[in-house]
């Protein structure tokens, strides 16, 4: 059946969505959701659940979530934020007229692993050994600097966020890559899960990439964190970050979103708007600690187990800004991580609802940014014949 037709599902998730990110988005902030947590959500106050109430609830849960990633026809993911008749959409035409043209581009997704074998990722998914990119395997599909993980080449992913998001890397950048490198264990602490993404980081520039896609953060400032930050800048790698899912402003103090509020000039931090441009209640925002919107509501993504699903936050309005900056970059043309940065957010649509809500005000366009990075790329193979 087609998700489209799901309208009783999809109106069921619209009352959800709000109370359902959280469990998806726990390691947005470095933290363990427990089941506790998420009917105190549900409940609107503070709870402690007995033996018998949590058994319960994580019965009702279950339905909800297997409800949400109901299995369906996806061949090609599809929602409304490739159909450029809604307003908010991202506008991908002309990567899908040129996808056969465009140079395999490798992208880090730093994230809670990856189901390698979804139907969706098949032939995407690449490992890092010896000094080369090579095709996944059952026993080698990326890495897992996560804590106490027993696994450090199979990054598996029991969350299923990381799926959703390298799905949409794949979806809309037919010519992307997927380096998946895990660093979430829901039982780790928050320290260590921040130098697991510490670890990751360093993992991703040692091998070569050129994008790291990060739909995570959280409040607490690192200097670790923000130096390894610095050491992808010197080798010219561009770090796509999430704005956060707390519907607050990040340029002020105390209310700061990290890696996105750390305002390196190698990071691009993200916020998420849904159709209409209308911006979602649960995103962060700030003209100066954030920088562009992109879709991030209701989004169609991949789940683990050959599943289905839609999630919202800021995560997924990353993913598409990264699949942006890797169709660029396949186009061949030799584009720097500041180049691609400056390109993605000064061909963004201003709009009004979006003033003030990140630097650019402005919504992903990407038959923009293609646009214009296929005329600097013609104006440089010009300027090479020339002399």
């Amino acid at each position: 059946m087609s998700f489209q037709n799901c309208h009783s599902v999809s109106n069921f998730y619209n009352y959800l969505d709000i109370k359902l990110i959280i469990v998806y988005t726990a390691n947005a902030s470095h933290q363990r959701v427990t089941v506790g947590m998420i009917y105190s959500v549900f409940a609107g106050r503070s709870y402690t659940l007995s033996g018998f109430m949590e058994t319960t609830f994580r019965f009702i849960l279950s339905v909800v979530f297997l409800i949400l990633s109901v299995e369906v026809n996806a061949s090609k993911l599809a929602d409304w934020s490739t159909d450029n008749s809604i307003k908010g959409s991202v506008n991908n035409l002309q990567i899908k007229a040129l996808r056969h043209k465009l140079n395999d581009v490798v992208v880090a997704v730093i994230d809670t692993g990856i189901d390698h074998k979804h139907r969706e990722l098949q032939g995407r998914v690449v490992s890092y050994d010896n000094g080369v990119f090579i095709p996944a395997t059952t026993l080698n599909f990326g890495r897992d600097f996560s804590p106490r993980s027993l696994s450090f080449k199979r990054p598996f992913d029991e969350n299923g966020h990381g799926t959703h998001i390298a799905s949409i890397i794949t979806n809309l950048a037919p010519n992307a890559k997927i380096l998946p490198i895990k660093y979430y264990n829901s039982e780790a602490s928050e320290k260590e899960n921040l130098e697991a993404t510490v670890e990751a980081i360093k993992f991703a520039i040692n091998a070569g990439v050129k994008i790291i896609n990060y739909s995570s953060g959280g409040s607490g400032k690192s200097k670790l964190e923000s130096e390894v930050i610095k050491l992808a800048h010197k080798n010219d790698v561009l770090l796509i970050a999430a704005a956060g899912n707390f519907g607050e402003n990040i340029d002020k103090s105390g209310l700061e979103y990290y890696p996105a509020s750390y305002g390196h000039e190698n990071i691009i931090s993200v916020i998420n708007h849904g159709p209409q441009y209308k911006l979602h209640r649960t995103s962060n925002y700030g003209s100066k600690n954030a920088d562009i919107s992109a879709p991030g509501t209701q989004i169609l993504g991949a789940l683990p187990n050959n599943r289905y699903g839609t999630l919202t936050g800021t995560s997924q309005s990353t993913a598409y800004v990264t699949a942006t900056a890797a169709a660029i970059k396949g186009l061949g043309t030799n584009f720097g991580s500041i180049k691609l940065k400056n390109i993605i957010l000064e061909t963004s649509d201003r709009q009004p609802k979006l003033r003030a809500k990140c630097s650019s005000s402005g919504s992903l366009n990407i038959h923009q940014a293609f646009t214009r990075a296929r005329k600097v790329q013609k104006r440089n193979f010009a300027s090479a014949i020339s002399n």
